[in-house]
């Protein structure tokens, strides 16, 4: 494996890192390479949400429905939503403690 490949891996760990460990990373760096490809509007995203339990499940899908505006549903410890994010929501939403895992994609919003 070469440098180059090794230094990214490294960023690769640190981002995750970053993230409370509970980010897919090449999700982040997706979210991040749109928003400054186009900056004026949050990247549009599908976002796998993995919580502790479905009661949990249950009330941040209100929550996320509610205050930041995302279409979510869940199945039993599973919360998928769409909507647009920044690389901010995304790590405001890996802070809190009932969230497992977040994985999904990533598309460019439309104007």
């Amino acid at each position: 494996m070469s440098n180059i490949e090794s230094s990214f891996d490294e960023y690769k760990a640190h981002l995750a890192h970053m993230l409370h460990d509970k980010v897919d990373a090449d999700l982040a760096m997706k979210i991040m390479y749109l928003e400054r490809k186009l900056p004026d509007v949050d990247p549009k995203a599908e976002l796998d949400i993995k919580v502790k339990n479905d009661i949990i499940a249950q009330n941040l899908k209100n929550w996320l429905d509610a205050k930041l505006g995302f279409q979510a549903s869940c199945h039993k410890n599973h919360i998928t939503v769409a909507g647009r994010i920044s690389i901010e929501k995304l790590a405001k939403l890996a802070s809190y403690a009932d969230i497992e895992w977040i994985s999904g994609s990533v598309t460019p919003a439309s104007y």
